[in-house]
């Protein structure tokens, strides 16, 4: 891809389709499923703020139209965890 990432999964319609791992160059990565090239179902992001190992984060759970939503589990830094319901991104409950 032309930001340096790559991607190995399913597509159709040139979007993402289906079961796939986006792997972008600071590290930062998701694996799980796609639909119009968006995450939408369940999936697995690593987020790393600044590249690199500093401050990751952790999502594994649920997502509607590339946000987090659903059930879900957010691992930071330092052994804080949030594990419950997400809504449009956002913790919910």
């Amino acid at each position: 891809m032309a930001d340096g990432s790559e991607y190995i999964g399913g597509w159709a319609n040139d979007l993402r389709e289906g079961f796939g791992e986006l792997v972008a160059p600071a590290g930062c990565s998701y694996r799980g499923d796609w639909v119009k090239g968006r995450r939408h179902g369940h999936g697995r992001a690593v987020m790393r703020k600044g590249g690199g190992a500093s401050e990751q984060k952790i999502y594994e759970g649920g997502w509607a139209n590339d946000e987090c939503h659903g059930k879900g589990v957010l691992a930071c830094e330092g052994n804080r965890k949030y594990d419950g319901q997400w809504n449009h991104g956002k913790r919910h409950g």
